[in-house]
């Protein structure tokens, strides 16, 4: 596949996974009276927008990320600290935090079948761990594209989003279910709690920067 094809394919494998995971969370909180107001599928520059069913859409050219704003919640009165889910239940909200990552695994285990998606899943909880073993991983992820096995690739990207997403660190969705029974306490500032957050995002933005970096590379070879 010519390079723009390699670069087009992984965009789209990211915005669908982000796709889904919006989606699904927008879903699964109107379930618990909360209606999503707008919902934006990467950042940068702004490709499409739309408004259907009173929820605003968008979606940028990075399809990196994906996040979604509510407009109404079932306790209006609630003080909200840690964005507008805080007003659920801790049960409700990690309903909300983790059903896109379980609909993302299962997605995973169709397109891989279970025993490779299973494997592919629990081994992704290793990748920050192994960084001696990333560029391997990035080189034969890249080369699989390169020989057009989409769906495994495909696979392979959910199974090991939804593991990274699931680890017990701040500012994953593991991490904040784990801070749940504790999320209406203030911390104070400068204190280890804090202090081990702003440690850990800076970990999370320096691996993913290198992950990033071996995608540039194994591409431009």
């Amino acid at each position: 596949m010519p390079r723009p094809v390699l670069l087009f394919w992984l965009w789209l494998f990211a915005l669908s996974l982000n796709t889904v995971y919006v989606l699904s969370q927008a879903m699964v909180a109107r379930l618990f009276g909360m209606k999503a107001s707008r919902i934006q599928l990467g950042f940068g520059p702004r490709l499409l927008k739309w408004r259907m069913g009173g929820c605003e859409y968008e979606v940028h050219a990075i399809s990196t990320t994906g996040t979604v704003e509510f407009a109404t919640a079932p306790i209006p009165d609630a003080q909200v600290e840690e964005g507008v889910l805080a007003r659920l239940p801790p049960t409700q909200h990690a309903t909300v935090l983790l059903v896109p990552w379980v609909l993302i695994i299962g997605l995973a285990l169709v397109s891989l079948g279970f025993g490779e998606g299973l494997h592919q899943f629990l081994s992704g909880f290793m990748l920050p761990i192994e960084l001696w073993a990333l560029p391997r991983r990035v080189d034969h992820l890249v080369a699989m594209l390169r020989h057009g096995d989409l769906l495994e690739v495909w696979g392979r990207i959910l199974a090991k989003t939804a593991a990274y997403n699931l680890m017990p660190a701040p500012f994953l969705a593991g991490g904040t279910v784990l801070r749940l029974p504790w999320r209406h306490r203030r911390v104070a500032m400068g204190s280890r709690l804090q202090r081990f957050a702003l440690v850990c995002f800076a970990l999370i933005l320096c691996w993913s920067a290198y992950v990033a970096y071996l995608f540039l590379r194994a591409f431009f070879a």
